[in-house]
């Protein structure tokens, strides 16, 4: 199992591509249900009234989404991301990082979380560890058959804090494996699965800043198993 290295610059020409991509969707879905509103609005149904709604609310969230990932990177590259650790007891925190996704995104219900170790009190950002972990366990479950399951484990040795995910997808081809972690790259394997190529660059800037590191292990239509270590950073 190797460490994958991440070149991470953010691209004028890339990110222009990116944006222009991104919005022009969600921008024209908008457009199309708001003036359906507003031209049939007084005579249309309520069920579909609610479905126009929810495309606007929908598409406004995946915006929204896109601009913080964007100021988390620009953030991160400029070294000014905001590292603020705290107490956290990781078990907890992780049953309900689950539980408050699980309400509104019923696909993780596919994710079993199992914990191993004594030592449940950590010193972390859980604002970082919210973004590493939400990064890592959606790419398991949108690369993986909707049948199968995902592991997550947290496993505390005296040292470290290991977050182990394990799905049994689609897999990562061994010539990309070593750029998986850089902006906007996606493996050709990837094409067909919606994505921006920036969460998984964002998870190694998050895990810089605890001084932690990550491995990956993949094979083609097999899996992944991808491997978070964060040491002890007691204050």
């Amino acid at each position: 199992m190797g460490e994958v290295k991440v070149r991470n610059r953010l691209d004028t020409e890339q990110l222009l591509s990116l944006i222009s991509h991104e919005v022009r969707t969600p921008l024209a879905t908008i457009h199309t249900s708001s003036e359906m509103l507003e031209r049939y609005g007084a005579k249309m149904p309520e069920e579909k009234k609610n479905s126009h709604l929810q495309k606007i609310q929908l598409q406004v969230k995946h915006l929204t989404d896109l601009l913080d990932d964007l100021l988390f990177i620009s953030k991160a590259e400029s070294g000014k991301l905001t590292y603020r650790p705290e107490s956290c007891q990781v078990p907890q925190f992780c049953e309900v990082f689950l539980h408050e996704i699980r309400r509104t995104h019923q696909e993780w219900e596919r994710i079993d979380f199992t914990w191993q170790g004594s030592r449940e009190n950590w010193y972390l950002d859980t604002h970082l560890l919210r973004v590493m972990m939400g990064h890592i366990l959606i790419n398991a479950l949108k690369f993986s058959p909707e049948s199968s399951r995902v592991q997550w484990q947290a496993i505390a040795t005296p040292q470290e804090l290991i977050l182990r995910i394990e799905d049994h997808g689609i897999g990562i081809p061994d010539g990309a494996q070593p750029h998986i972690f850089s902006l906007f790259y996606r493996a050709d394997n990837a094409a067909l699965v919606p994505g921006r190529g920036l969460g998984l660059s964002m998870v190694k800037q998050a895990l810089s800043v605890h001084n932690g590191h990550l491995e990956v292990q993949s094979e083609l239509d097999e899996g992944t198993t991808v491997v978070i270590v964060l040491p002890s950073n007691e204050s």
